[in-house]
């Protein structure tokens, strides 16, 4: 079976036309049909996931080699690349690994997962739970003591109310 290799352009760098297997600016939601190769960018990842696709994430910068290691958790990919180690050895045994059945098939299932999820009513949901389960109200101190002014005291409340949650993770 002959397998047509086509190389995408999706960045700011134009690549070069001399070949008509080269195309330029391809939405990346059409690209995931069998692998995914890429950065690692939260919105790629999430186009290639959602399609149902094995994907490989070559890291360079910031978020990128977590969601490499969220990849290769769920298994629906390898090892992440950094992109200093990158070379064709690597680069051919990570696109072996995504043509597994297996890796395939956990691909689609988190794909319809992803499919199905509401992400508002989610994201919504997470913050709920990393909240207190009362409210963290400072006592008002005893009559003996001067009070505070109310309007510090609502600050104070504020400040608690909306900080604690973070002071949990």
């Amino acid at each position: 079976m002959e397998v047509k290799t086509q190389i995408f352009g999706l960045g700011l760098t134009p690549l070069p036309t001399s070949s008509p297997d080269m195309k330029q600016d391809v939405n990346n939601t059409v690209l995931v049909a069998y692998v995914h190769v890429h950065h690692g960018g939260a919105g790629t990842t999430a186009a290639g996931l959602r399609a149902g696709c094995p994907t490989t994430v070559v890291p360079f910068f910031g978020d990128q080699f977590f969601w490499g290691e969220r990849i290769l958790a769920r298994g629906v990919g390898p090892q992440p690349i950094p992109i200093s180690e990158l070379n064709v050895h690597r680069l051919s045994n990570a696109i072996k690994f995504m043509l597994e059945p297996e890796v395939k098939l956990r691909a689609m299932e988190l794909g319809k997962q992803i499919e199905n999820e509401d992400g508002v009513v989610g994201a919504v949901n997470a913050f709920h739970r990393h909240l207190p389960t009362k409210l963290p109200i400072p006592p008002f101190p005893p009559a003996s003591e001067e009070l505070p002014h109310p309007f510090q005291w609502l600050l104070t409340v504020i400040e608690k109310w909306c900080c604690l949650p973070f002071t949990m993770l």
